[in-house]
């Protein structure tokens, strides 16, 4: 009997202290949501100036098959030194302009150095590069009528300007600042312009890059005030990349055909 009330009395003397333990033991904490990061001030609002850029970018065209926005860079002499750009000459398309218009622009220049000014201080630069533009292209100007208002005639008595390294011309100021403001619809209606009047007098009837017979998915772009035709994209953004060649070779096919059309002289006949 005192075996059993032994035994007993050690097996709750286990208990009570198996029991004791376990309500000392670390008791875990439940599990605590992660903390909810504070809510990001709100940004400041954007400035008349970042709200206008904003803006004129929306209305920007896209780049074309070569990455770039307009025309090739259209001189051969450097916007900052002035040098005649040479085989090493550096090719920048513009990115993250102050100034939206000049977004996506090529330039050429004769050094990494000229690059770097330019991108320092383009106000220096632009004004003069424009002038040097428009000197070059504004005689050979395709269109007699503005952009813009289409029922007013081009006078002397106009506004020349450059975007994307081309030359345009409006009737007012008014109308360059319409032009600028809705960039895309106005650099597509001057292409359909000029390619719409060169259509019929284009000399020739094969790609001007691979020689290639023209057909039905031909690629119709402007260079300037030029219409090219190639066979595809490719050769397009071959001719983009280095336009002169092309452009001479349209030319001299025109100077031939000029001289095909005309009526023989007497000694020719």
């Amino acid at each position: 009997m005192r075996r059993h009330l032994s035994a007993a009395t050690a097996a709750l003397a286990l208990f009570a202290i198996t029991s004791l333990a376990a309500s000392n033991a670390p008791q875990a904490s439940p599990a605590t949501p992660p903390a909810t990061p504070p809510s990001a001030s709100p940004a400041t609002p954007p400035t008349k100036t970042e709200t206008d850029r904003t803006g004129l970018l929306m209305h920007c065209p896209k780049p074309n098959v070569a990455g770039f926005i307009g025309d090739p860079y259209p001189l051969d002499t450097c916007p900052v030194a002035g040098e005649k750009l040479g085989p090493d000459a550096v090719t920048v398309v513009l990115k993250d302009q102050r100034d939206a218009l000049q977004e996506g622009r090529q330039l050429k220049y004769c050094c990494k150095e000229c690059a770097a000014k330019y991108e320092a201080n383009p106000r220096e630069y632009q004004t003069k590069l424009d002038d040097a533009i428009i000197a070059k292209q504004k005689a050979s100007y395709p269109l007699d009528r503005c952009l813009v208002m289409l029922d007013e005639t081009l006078t002397d008595d106009t506004k020349t300007f450059v975007y994307g390294n081309r030359c345009y011309v409006a009737c007012c100021k008014k109308c360059v600042n319409n032009f600028q403001k809705n960039t895309a619809r106005y650099v597509t209606a001057y292409e359909k312009a000029v390619i719409g009047r060169q259509r019929s007098s284009y000399p020739l009837d094969t790609c001007v890059v691979s020689g290639e017979k023209l057909g039905e998915k031909r690629f119709d772009f402007v260079v300037v005030n030029q219409l090219v035709r190639t066979c595809c994209e490719d050769c397009a953004k071959k001719v983009l990349e280095n336009p002169a060649p092309y452009l001479a070779k349209i030319a001299e096919a025109k100077t031939k055909a000029k001289g095909e059309g005309q009526p023989k002289s007497s000694a020719e006949r």
